[in-house]
């Protein structure tokens, strides 16, 4: 199956309008996990409960480390207000 020049770049423009949609885009990996706390009688001992959580901590690179950042809950209390996407930020985490 051939597909034509022109048919890719009609693909490639809408691909690139749809993307300049899209708001915020932040290097890492956040994740949601849960937990068992070990207590026998606590409802996450049961054979398929998935324990205690969410709780969601971000991952990404620092001056070529790995470090990972649990978020806790609740509103954030002292996080600046996210830059714009031109702005230089090395390892930086920002909110909205």
């Amino acid at each position: 199956m051939t597909i034509s020049l022109q048919a890719l770049q009609d693909r490639r423009d809408q691909l690139a309008a749809s993307l300049a949609g899209v708001e915020d885009l932040r290097p890492g990996f956040l994740t949601a996990r849960f937990r068992k706390c070990g207590k026998p009688n606590c409802h996450c001992a049961q054979k398929d409960s998935p324990g205690h959580g969410p709780s969601y901590s971000l991952t990404h690179r620092v001056g070529g480390k790995t470090v990972t950042q649990v978020i806790p809950q609740g509103p954030p209390s002292n996080v600046p207000k996210r830059r714009s996407p031109n702005t230089a930020v090395s390892g930086t985490w920002y909110g909205n």
